[in-house]
């Protein structure tokens, strides 16, 4: 099994010479194992900016990442918290769990997620 993954900065602007972040309000970065970074916002979200349900976002995010990546419907990775590796999102309920963990923290503005690929070896044993 291997996990690559890269470093991610949010979408930048030139101004006057100088770099600066856009406003995104709240939002995910996504490392991916290419140098690709992906900047993610849910759209179904209620007036106070919390998910109530995460299945549309969870498909929302799966078919962005296929078609930016060309991954087929097949491709196999897993989500992970940058500050905890252990901590996966496997599922639309985690995702609704850690984006309303997000939206309650008055200090950050966004989640950084790695997406670890799982290549799997098979051995032949003669």
């Amino acid at each position: 099994m291997s996990k690559q993954v890269c470093f991610v900065k949010p979408a930048k602007t030139k101004k006057e010479g100088k770099e600066i972040l856009e406003p995104l309000g709240k939002y995910f970065a996504i490392e991916s194992y290419g140098k690709e970074q992906f900047v993610f916002k849910p759209n179904q979200l209620d007036s106070n900016g919390r998910m109530p349900q995460g299945s549309a976002n969870w498909e929302q995010l799966l078919q962005m990442i296929k078609e930016q990546l060309k991954l087929t419907n097949t491709s196999t990775f897993l989500f992970v918290k940058n500050d905890n590796p252990d901590d996966q999102l496997d599922n639309d309920g985690d995702l609704m769990d850690v984006w309303n963990e997000l939206n309650k923290n008055r200090k950050a503005m966004y989640y950084t997620l790695k997406m670890v690929g799982l290549i799997y070896i098979f051995l032949i044993i003669k």
